[in-house]
């Protein structure tokens, strides 16, 4: 999902995101600077004023050495980027118009038992974006040709078909075998499965909630897992103060897989700040940190964009030189806040596929690793991860209209691996 390999100390301690003060050539000036991500056209900065994306054109020489600022990578990137905004709001648009072209048709009852059409809908989530001077191999492929696709962004845009309303279902193949699943019908989190990280150390993405393991932030609750992101002001056991809460639970310590089928059936949460995720870290870290050990990304959603689902790799070398390769997708009809949808990987030697309510919408067979040889570091046992994050270098903070408590509710997890 993000920087979750490294810890704050050593986060803070990266020359790259050290708090610092920059006047640019058109007038500007940014105070208490810390970079969170660099393209080869503009950098993403957080600030005393929140945070802003300033191109590397107008920054001082020695940050333009810095930042290996190529002036001919610099336009390729910065035309590339205006270009997946324009797709980006074209598919926005088409999902709204194809919203209210719905509203306006009579629709059947949805009948018991009938089969239903699937939904397809989206760094470092972006999820944290690859430095300037990693290079990008990995290759990934969709059912149908995906519109333009920038290296800046490394996802395309491909709108799906809506499903009915409460009928989200994915069809298993048979050549897969359920070996574990959490289905929480019981009436508490079950504590032999899933653990929960607690502290405010921000993710590695300066986001703003404490992650606890209070029942507020995450309960099992009418056959659900119910985790709450929660504006409060908080104190947590290592003296950090924060103003939202929330969770972040994972199976590391006690269950994780090399290969297999990794599905949950998802209701997200909406509203600007938001970040929802479902997703996967080595259990061992084997070929170094991150994310030269890789990350696999399930599905994160961007609350202000809440109709877009993002699947997600990263790899390459430790950070600031990892990179990322996947794919968004835009549901053509409401968002993923509206009602539950299954997003699912099948991990097999090689070659990653993602999927929504049972459609395929990516598959990726290239990546690499400083660390080992292909298909490293894809290759090693990892763990799966839930949580909802608040803030952040991808979503910025929670807006005016964001309301509160926001939720996610996971109706199950299930791990499948191939059938004998």
């Amino acid at each position: 999902m993000r920087l979750a390999a490294l810890t704050l100390l050593a986060f803070l301690t990266l020359s790259s995101v050290r708090a610092e003060e920059w006047t640019t050539t058109d007038g500007k000036t940014y105070r208490d600077v810390k970079v969170v991500k660099i393209e080869d056209d503009a950098v993403t900065i957080l600030d005393q004023d929140g945070g802003a994306l300033v191109p590397i054109a107008v920054l001082a020489p020695d940050l333009q050495q810095r930042f290996h600022y190529d002036p001919a990578k610099a336009a390729i990137a910065a035309a590339k980027r205006q270009q997946d905004e324009q797709t980006s709001q074209q598919a926005v648009a088409d999902a709204k118009k194809a919203e209210q072209t719905e509203a306006q048709k009579t629709i059947p009852p949805v009948v018991a038992g009938a089969s239903v059409a699937a939904v397809v809908p989206a760094s470092p989530q972006p999820v944290t974006a690859p430095s300037a001077v990693a290079p990008v191999i990995a290759e990934s492929t969709t059912p149908s040709a995906p519109t333009s696709t920038p290296p800046s962004s490394q996802f395309a845009v491909n709108p799906g078909t809506p499903a009915a309303p409460g009928n989200a279902h994915a069809t298993v193949n048979a050549n897969w075998k359920l070996v574990w699943s959490d289905e929480f019908d019981g009436t508490s989190i079950d504590s032999s499965k899933w653990g929960f990280e607690v502290n405010g150390d921000g993710g590695g993405n300066n986001e703003l909630q404490y992650y606890t393991d209070r029942p507020e932030n995450a309960k099992v609750e009418d056959g659900h897992l119910v985790i709450t992101a929660i504006k409060e002001n908080y104190k947590g056991p290592d003296g950090k103060s924060r103003h939202y809460t929330s969770a972040r639970m994972t199976t590391k310590g006690k269950f994780s897989w090399k290969y297999g089928r990794f599905e949950a059936r998802i209701k997200m949460p909406k509203g600007k700040g938001m970040w929802p995720a479902f997703w996967m870290m080595p259990q061992d870290s084997v070929y170094g940190g991150w994310a030269r050990s890789g990350e696999l990304d399930i599905v994160e959603v961007i609350g202000h964009q809440p109709n877009l689902a993002y699947g997600t790799i990263h790899y390459g070398d430790s950070w600031p030189h990892n990179t990322h390769t996947g794919d968004k997708f835009a549901l053509q009809s409401g968002d993923f806040s509206d009602d539950f949808h299954v997003f699912a990987v099948e991990w097999e030697e090689g070659e990653i596929r993602w999927y929504i309510d049972g459609q395929l919408y990516q598959t990726q067979t290239k990546w690499y690793t400083n660390g080992g040889k292909f298909p490293a570091p894809f290759d090693q046992n990892f763990f799966i991860i839930l949580n909802v994050a608040v803030g952040g270098a991808w979503p910025g903070p929670p807006s005016p209209e964001t309301t509160f408590p926001q939720t996610m509710e996971v109706d199950y997890v299930r791990v499948y691996q191939p059938a004998p």
